[in-house]
């Protein structure tokens, strides 16, 4: 059996291909979808491409399957009401994103941002095991209490790296705990945000050093900057008045 068959599931049509390993010939077909179960397409269509192919369904040795249904429910915004559970500190991840370009003609694309699939009223926050700027300390000492019970944390990993001090019985010791964090906390220092590099005339002092080769000149003005201002200029310009005499 060297036969194979490929299923597109769309939201209007469900395409198949049926190939022949050892020929190399292939035929194809098409269908209705069935939104109510995507199923009876898919088994219906495999029954008239063999047909056509002239093969019983048992002589297919692989189906492969792949849909769209999912992303066209996204893009037409058509599905379910839906939440977002996320980390602490990162509720509006999916309202940030924005984007002005450059673009030709000294223009701007803008990107039009569509409503993300779960509003800020159905999104929430959930503190993990550590904040959303990489802090272990600020995980609620109950949940670390509750991992060693589970035993996904040692009282060794409890105390040292989440500062939470926990009797034999497991009890949180509340007094000791917020002194061990403090301790934990002065001893680390500041937790640092994004690192964005050394600046660009020591990045162009290495490069220098390095290869022994003169260093980058610094960017000049974007060209779509200065066409810019001369089309502005051009503008501004008043129109010449051209007077037509007829000979």
């Amino acid at each position: 059996m060297s036969y194979r068959i490929g299923v597109d599931v769309g939201g209007t049509f469900t395409d198949l291909m049926l190939f022949d390993e050892e020929s190399g010939r292939y035929w194809r077909h098409k269908t209705p979808s069935t939104p109510h179960d995507p199923s009876e397409a898919v088994l219906a269509g495999i029954a008239a491409i063999c047909q056509q192919a002239g093969i019983a369904p048992s002589q297919v040795a692989q189906i492969m399957h792949g849909t769209t249904v999912a992303t066209n429910v996204i893009l037409e915004s058509k599905g379910a009401r839906v939440g977002l559970v996320t980390t602490e500190g990162f509720k509006q991840i999916l309202h940030l994103a924005r984007s002005q370009t450059p673009g030709p003609l000294a223009g701007w694309m803008i990107m039009i941002k569509p409503e993300p699939p779960a509003t800020l009223a159905d999104t929430r926050e959930v503190r993990e095991r550590m904040s959303a700027r990489g802090d272990p300390l600020t995980r609620p000492p109950e949940a670390v209490q509750r991992d060693v019970r589970y035993g996904l944390v040692s009282r060794e990993k409890a105390l040292n790296d989440y500062g939470v001090v926990l009797t034999d019985t497991l009890d949180i010791d509340m007094a000791a705990t917020e002194a061990k964090r403090a301790e934990l906390a002065a001893a680390r220092g500041e937790i640092k945000g994004f690192d964005f590099g050394p600046p660009l005339e020591e990045l162009l002092a290495n490069a220098e050093a390095e290869t022994g080769l003169p260093a980058p000149r610094k960017p000049q003005p974007v060209r779509w900057a200065m066409a810019r201002a001369a089309r502005r200029e051009r503008i501004a310009q008043p129109v010449k008045q051209h007077e037509v005499t007829a000979d």
